[in-house]
């Protein structure tokens, strides 16, 4: 574990103080020694782990990974998801600034980048997904909107105070928080209507 950590740009002082972190987060997710073992390999192949950025992007991610499932025990009142929204960064890094009892993150996008590239782990979320109702082979859903559905359905992440999406990216993102409301009953907020992608005509 902590030459994985290493490998991902954390200095000695981080490591010794977010290794329970890391173990909790690890023991939730199913991370085994044999997935690290895996994860080594995948960074040594995919990733050039010689540039300091890279190691740092991916220590961020690892990062926020922790932060996202920890959020309610380290003290967060306030937790808002991204799904599909552009423009929830700036918004959130404003929120928090703001209070250190808010936290605003786009849970996606770690779940993919670390249990996904770099673990390869992400089927049984993809899995949850379809058992629960985006069913394979009748809709082909993408990787986001069976994420979303995976997390909460194996309650790997906090249930948010507000899920936020936009209709900017593709209707399907709207759709899918209306369902989430209903089977999770989460509080949830669509910033622009849905497109009609036949016409392409918004402005």
């Amino acid at each position: 574990m902590i030459e994985l950590l290493r490998l991902c740009g954390f200095g000695p002082q981080e490591i010794e103080s977010d290794l329970s972190r890391v173990e909790e987060v690890f023991h939730r997710l199913g991370i085994t020694a044999d997935d690290m073992d895996q994860a080594k390999r995948r960074l040594a192949k995919y990733y050039d782990l010689d540039l300091m950025g890279v190691r740092k992007i991916l220590r961020l991610q690892m990062k926020q990974l922790l932060n996202l499932v920890l959020a309610r025990e380290e003290g967060k009142k306030k937790i808002i998801y991204g799904f599909m929204a552009p423009g929830i960064d700036p918004i959130g890094l404003a929120l928090m600034q703001r209070s250190t009892e808010v936290y605003v993150t786009l849970p996606v996008q770690h779940f993919l980048n670390v249990l996904g590239f770099m673990f390869g782990k992400l089927v049984p979320v993809l899995q949850a997904a379809e058992k629960k109702w985006l069913k394979a082979g009748g809709v082909a859903h993408c990787a986001h909107v069976k994420t979303i559905l995976g997390l909460f359905e194996l309650d790997l992440i906090p249930k948010p105070d507000l899920l936020i999406t936009s209709g900017f990216l593709c209707e399907t993102a709207p759709k899918t928080i209306e369902l989430l409301h209903e089977f999770y009953d989460l509080p949830t907020y669509c910033c622009d209507g849905c497109r009609d992608i036949a016409s392409m005509d918004d402005p």
